[in-house]
């Protein structure tokens, strides 16, 4: 459905019934577009709101429930039961992101996924039944890495089981919603200033030499490469100069 006034009418943009139930969706304000489709698992991708679309079919028995992109080419799907997928080139095509430490066949679930940028992350976990059961996956370099955040737990020992979403705050602060009623927020990280590359809390000559360095591609370092990203549109590129130059000049 599509509104345009801030939901007061709605419109079909696909026609009912296609395809089975859809079970997320995500379109971005350039026309690129992207649904899930549930019994049969499909991904429906477009390039025009929905106008016209081509379906990719995909690995059956991961109930697919989330789709999420961080730039126009690079996002991830997501399956309650640890089914994780990232795509580089629009949904066209897909590789399997393995969580370390997931227990598969049901005994964790992934719930939600949110995508910051094009090669970071936020992957939400349950338990069934254990005591420490709400568990965050964070990666910065497309899933090549991944590091855990402390476990969300509860006194009562059950109620983070029933933790279901997130949001991640352009500060990086988290918050996580439960079924029982329960909200856990994280602490806010310490903010980094624009162009600090190197994280020692200035902006200088060696912050300039890895920012060319990133740009030019002779640094690799995750860290480096999403604090080049000034603009924030999830890649370091040419568009970041002339923050970074303001960023160094004002410092």
């Amino acid at each position: 459905m599509h509104t345009t006034d801030g939901g007061a009418t709605w419109e079909h943009v696909l026609p009912l019934g296609t395809f089975g139930r859809i079970t997320d969706a995500q379109v971005m304000a350039t026309g690129k577009a992207w649904a899930l489709h549930r019994q049969p698992d499909k991904l429906r991708r477009s390039e025009n709101f929905f106008q016209t679309s081509v379906v990719n079919d995909l690995p059956v028995n991961h109930t697919w429930h989330q789709v999420e992109f961080g730039s126009e080419t690079a996002g991830w799907i997501g399956g309650f039961y640890g089914g994780l997928r990232r795509t580089t080139d629009g949904g066209a095509s897909f590789v399997d992101e393995p969580l370390p430490g997931f227990q598969y066949g049901g005994v964790d679930l992934l719930m939600h996924v949110v995508a910051p940028r094009a090669d970071e992350a936020y992957v939400l976990s349950v338990r069934t039944g254990a005591i420490e059961q709400g568990i965050i996956y964070h990666t910065v370099d497309g899933g090549i890495t991944w590091d855990s955040l402390p476990a969300m737990t509860d006194p009562t020992h059950f109620a983070s089981g029933g933790v279901v979403q997130m949001d991640v705050l352009p500060t990086g602060e988290i918050w996580a919603a439960g079924s029982y009623g329960h909200i856990y927020a994280s602490a806010i990280p310490e903010v980094l200033l624009p162009g600090d590359i190197d994280g020692d809390g200035d902006v200088d000559y060696i912050d300039r030499d890895l920012f060319v360095a990133v740009l030019m591609g002779a640094d690799a370092d995750p860290d480096h490469e999403l604090r080049s990203d000034l603009n924030g549109d999830g890649v370091a590129d040419g568009e970041d100069i002339s923050p970074f130059v303001i960023a160094l000049l004002t410092d």
